[in-house]
């Protein structure tokens, strides 16, 4: 439980529970061997006056030779068409919620 004193404008005590979110991630590198990784919440960032905070997970992965020797990072628990078409070699489509925005330019999935 976090709870929050004396940290908005009004002076109200706020409080919370933070969420037990798991944040799934899998490294599949050149060779095509596949690594779990455990990420930790490492940041918290409180905004009392907006009534929000951010998490920040954080994880490690040794790549000895460099981030090229990674060919995707998964985020998140793959479905079954991703796996399908990554196993055929094929561009997996997905459509996206219109509520969510959209990915940069510079970002490939």
């Amino acid at each position: 439980m976090v709870r929050l004193i004396n940290l908005t404008p009004h002076g109200i005590a706020l409080q919370f529970d933070l969420p037990k979110v798991e944040v799934p991630m899998t490294v599949i590198r050149l060779d095509g061997y596949r690594e779990s990784l455990s990420p930790v919440i490492d940041t918290l960032t409180l905004e009392p006056d907006k009534g929000i905070f951010s998490l920040v997970w954080r994880t490690h992965l040794p790549i000895p030779f460099g981030p090229k020797e990674i060919k995707t990072l998964l985020i998140g628990k793959p479905t079954p068409g991703w796996e399908r078409a990554y196993m055929m070699n094929k561009p997996f489509i997905t459509f996206r919620s219109p509520n969510l925005p959209a990915l940069p330019n510079n970002i490939k999935l």
